[in-house]
Formats: C-alpha cells, sequence, structure tokens
C-alpha cells in the first residue's frame, strides 16, 4: 500500500509515459467527502460509463456526478480519442463496497490469472469500502452505440494505468514491487458490476505488466503502433 500521489507526481509520471492527457479544472483539490483510506492505496480500478455520451458529456458527468451520486466518479476518464482526462487527485466515488477477499488478494498480489470471485455486492454485509483504496478509470463508452471499448481508449487506458503504478511503486519504496496484479476490474470488485464490458481483465493485466517490464520507451511505441517491438527501441 503506497500513500496517494501528489498531483504532480501525477503529471510528472504521465510526462514521462508519454500518456497523452487533458486537466480538468479544478482537478488537484478536487475529492469526495471521505478521502483517501488511512492504509494508502491498493491498486487500480477500471470501469466504463456504461453510455454512449459525447466525451464532453462524460467529462461533466465524472467530474460533477449525477443525482444519486456526487462526483468526482473517478480519478481519470478515458475519452473516444485515447486521452486521459485528469478528473481528481484526491479519492472518488467510483468502486463503493466490495469483497475484503478481493482487497486483500490485489494488495498482497497474490493471485493468478484472475482474484478470487467476487461475493461481495455494494449492500452486503462485510462488504468493504474501496473509493480511498483504488485509483479509478472511467472510460467512456458501454450503451448505445458506443458499446465496446475502442483500440485507442484501451491502449491509453493501459498506458496511463501502467504509468500510475509505476509512480505508486517509487513512492511504496524497494521493499514493495507493484505489477499488473494491482490492477481489477469493477466487475472483479463488486457483484452484480459488469464493467468494463468487453474486456479480459487478464488481458488487460497481461498488457499493463508488459509496459512495466519494458519501460517507458517501449509502452510509448506499443501505444503508438500496437506492436511489441523492444529490440528496435
Amino acid at each position: 500500500m503506497a500513500r496517494p500521489l501528489k498531483p504532480q507526481e501525477i503529471l510528472d509520471t504521465f510526462d514521462r509515459w508519454g500518456v497523452p492527457f487533458d486537466t480538468v479544472s479544478g482537478w488537484k483539490t478536487r475529492s469526495n467527502h471521505s478521502g483517501w483510506a488511512q492504509s494508502g492505496v491498493s491498486g487500480c480500478m477500471h470501469h466504463h460509463t456504461g453510455n454512449d455520451a459525447s466525451d464532453q458529456v462524460n467529462r461533466s458527468l465524472v467530474t460533477h456526478g449525477h443525482s444519486t451520486l456526487n462526483g468526482p466518479l473517478c480519478n481519470f476518464g478515458v475519452t473516444d480519442t485515447g486521452r486521459i482526462d485528469i478528473v481528481s487527485a484526491g479519492a472518488a466515488n467510483h468502486a463503493g463496497n466490495g469483497d475484503p477477499a478481493v482487497l486483500q488478494a490485489v494488495r498482497l498480489e497474490s493471485y493468478d490469472r484472475f482474484p478470487p470471485k467476487t461475493r461481495k455486492a455494494h449492500l452486503d454485509p462485510g462488504a468493504v469500502g474501496g473509493n480511498g483504496k483504488f485509483y479509478g478509470w472511467e472510460t467512456y463508452y458501454g450503451a448505445g452505440d458506443d458499446r465496446v471499448i475502442n483500440v485507442l481508449q484501451y491502449r491509453v487506458l493501459v498506458l496511463s494505468t501502467a504509468a500510475v503504478i509505476a509512480a505508486l511503486d517509487v513512492v511504496d519504496g524497494p521493499k514493495v514491487h507493484w505489477t499488473g496484479k494491482s490492477v481489477i476490474g469493477h466487475k472483479e470488485w463488486q457483484k452484480g458490476k459488469p464493467d468494463p464490458v468487453g474486456v479480459d481483465m487478464s488481458v488487460d493485466r497481461d498488457d499493463v505488466q508488459w509496459c512495466l517490464r519494458h519501460g517507458p520507451d517501449a509502452a510509448r511505441h506499443w501505444f503508438a503502433t500496437g506492436k511489441h517491438l523492444v529490440a528496435s527501441l
């Protein structure tokens, strides 16, 4: 578990890894009411918005929330054009409550291809909060004419997640090594959630880990081309 990243650390790691991004006004101080967990950050969580709205509409949604849930609804939004909206450096209302067994597996990275199957819905007894324990990504897709994550969205999702994990690894110190197993989907955390639809989380984790293993230059090349051409870099 690492302390949350400072705003400048987020900018620095995105710059180092070549993540294309835009900042949403107020992002440096934006947070939910409960804030980060005192124990620190345990991992990263991937979601989708579940709509086919424009990037502009979704950017506003994840920043300000809606009638039943206040914003921010994520730390990072993933646009249709393959850019990251930095929405919040503080904790966001994205994860809700989930399975403590999954949290433990992610903290220790003590699982194989998939964490243990979640057995907890949001209001179930024994479910534990995840908003302050995970950085959250909302990819703008999931319904209507925009049901499938596109290639640019997927690649920038992976690249930006690798960048955040690399920064968390640094601040956590040399005794702990963060890997792609620090990434889970909302569907792996909370029973009944489907997101991110169409994304095999074992492949997602493998792609994040490939980027971490080979570093920013190779990861940037993969982001631009989809090719794992390490030797030529």
